[in-house]
This record gives structure tokens, sequence and C-alpha cells, in this order.
């Protein structure tokens, strides 16, 4: 079986908490490391397949919004999003921007938390205010926030990871179409800066939204020929993409014991009281042992990846230093 783990950001604090002594630390130490210039949302759809098209001033690359889209669940509900349809769909999603001294920054987390009130008011403001323009706003149970709309917006995006903490403007949709968006920002700006939602939040003390992060735009692919991938998570990119035909999701189990043998399985890791002892130690214990014949690890660190691959014979390399785990991801 070849497994490979996807460890999004948010686990990486739990991550860094490991001593020398743990799992994850071992594995690192014999891996292959690669860094990707990806980010796991792109990663996990080229390696299922989703056509590539051509990167250039009008179009995203890849339509992750479309397929998480499809993959949501209703805010609240253990029932799916309603219908994709056609039309165009980007990420909106609810941020706090930080002024710095000559510029703004993008403030962690991407979304940002909100209340299920909160949400559905402020989305509420923003459709009636943008409907003549035929815009539409949704979320999703994952909070992610999205946008619809009847054709291309015309531009290329940037993942919000590539823009944590650091100056915006490099990472503004560019393109023929951008000018409009910039424009779009600046209103949503307005709005958002003098509701009610936000009033009350900084009332108290809480960072507001102040804005929306467009990114991941394209329509919903056609439904492509299953591959033989299992995957686990609740990631709606993975839910999209079992929906669309592409692999066979299901939910993720309480450790690794629980994973059926297949010949491609992919585990989506979500926050757990050890992921340590529940799947690092027992994916390299299987590795050992040659019920793996190979474990890939992918870390996502601000929009990017870090690609760590092992298979048994890298288990031999005793030579190889322990190093602390944050030495790994300080580039």
């Amino acid at each position: 079986m070849h497994l490979h783990l996807f460890i999004p950001q948010t686990l990486l604090a739990q991550a860094f908490l490991l001593d020398s002594d743990s799992a994850l630390a071992g594995l690192l130490a014999k891996a292959h490391l690669e860094e990707l210039n990806d980010s796991m949302e792109s990663l996990l759809c080229r390696q299922a397949g989703i056509d590539v098209r051509s990167r250039n001033e009008e179009v995203d690359a890849l339509p992750i919004a479309a397929i998480a889209y499809l993959g949501e669940k209703n805010p609240g509900e253990d029932k799916p999003a309603e219908a994709a349809g056609d039309g165009y769909f980007l990420f909106a999603d609810p941020v706090h921007l930080v002024l710095q001294r000559d510029s703004f920054s993008l403030s962690a987390p991407v979304p940002m938390v909100l209340t299920a009130d909160e949400t559905s008011n402020l989305l509420d403001s923003l459709n009636r205010h943008f409907v003549s323009d035929g815009l539409r706003f949704m979320a999703g149970a994952s909070g992610h926030w999205y946008l619809h709309l009847a054709e291309s917006p015309a531009m290329v995006s940037h993942h919000p990871g590539l823009a944590v903490d650091r100056d915006i403007r490099t990472f503004l949709p560019r393109g023929s179409g951008a000018a409009r968006w910039h424009q779009l920002g600046n209103e949503i700006q307005m709005l958002l800066h003098s509701h009610p939602v936000n009033q009350c939040r900084e009332s108290m003390g809480h960072a507001t939204c102040n804005s929306l992060w467009f990114w991941g735009g394209g329509k919903l692919p056609q439904k492509g020929a299953a591959m033989s991938v299992r995957a686990y998570g609740a990631m709606p990119l993975l839910r999209g993409l079992g929906r669309l035909g592409e692999i066979e999701c299901t939910d993720l189990p309480d450790d690794f014991s629980a994973i059926d043998s297949h010949s491609q399985t992919w585990v989506q890791l979500e926050e757990s009281a050890s992921i340590d002892e529940n799947w690092f130690r027992p994916a390299a214990d299987a590795l050992r042992r040659g019920k793996l014949r190979c474990l890939q690890l992918s870390f996502a660190v601000n929009g990017k990846m870090l690609n760590a691959t092992l298979h048994r014979r890298d288990l031999l390399k005793f030579w190889r230093k322990r190093l602390p785990l944050n030495t790994y991801f300080e580039a």
C-alpha cells in the first residue's frame, strides 16, 4: 500500500510540541524532503487527475473552489450544500487585514472564525448589496465562503497562505479583470467596515471581518473516470473530488488501525489527541514491517508544501541525525 498523509497547517503547532524521540522526528530525519511550490489543495487536485489549464493572466490553474463547494455541507446541518451547478466559483473567505506602516497584511486564520449568526448577517448584507451585479455569496460548514458568478472574472488569484503576515499587494488578483476586482474589494471593505456585526465584534475586542479573500476560481469540471484511490478526511475538497467521481472518500477514523488496505490511500489528518501515536508511529511500524511500500507526508506551509517520502530501505539510514521538528519548516 502507498499511504499519503496530508497534514494541514493547523496541525503544525501540535507537531512542533513533539520531541526528538517522536515517530515524526524519526521519519523526517530519514525521508527524502522536497519543497513544493504548490498548495495542498492544488496537489490534491493534480494527484486526482483534474486537468490543469495553462496558466495565463485570465484564469486560475485549477477549479479548487468549485470542487470544494461540491463537497460542502450546509452550516449547522449534516447534509450536502445546494448543487454547485453551472457558472464560476471562487473562494470568498472572510479575513482580517492588519494595517502596517504603509501596507496591509493578511492575518491568520483564513477563513477567520465567525459564529453562524455573524456569517448569516454578513452574507445577507453582501447578497443584497451585490444582487444587481450577479454575485451570490454562500457559506459552507467548513467555514469557507464562496462566490458564484456567471462568467470568469478574468483574473488569476493567489492562495491566502502566501499572503499571511506579508504585504498583500504582491498577492492581489492580476489579469485583465483585476481592476474591477480591486474596485469590488474596496466596495466590500466599505460595506464591512460599518456593518453592525463588525461594530459588535470590535466592541468586544475581537478582530473584525474587514475584507474577503478571493482565490481558487474555476468552473466545476466534468466527472472523470474513477481512480483507484481511497481517501479519508472531511476536507470539502476531498469530499468534492469523491462526489466528482475521481476518488472514493470516507470519514477519517480515529487512528491508523482502522485504515483499509488499498493500493493507493490518502489520509487528510485532523485535530487528534495524539497525531504521533495514532498516525505517525503506526505508519512507521507498517513501513518497517513491509506492509507499506511507500509513505508520503505532505505538510501545508504558508500556501506551499513540504513533502517527505520514505521507502522501507530509508529506515536503515541510522546515520541521519534527528533535528527539532520546527527546523524543517523554518524556511
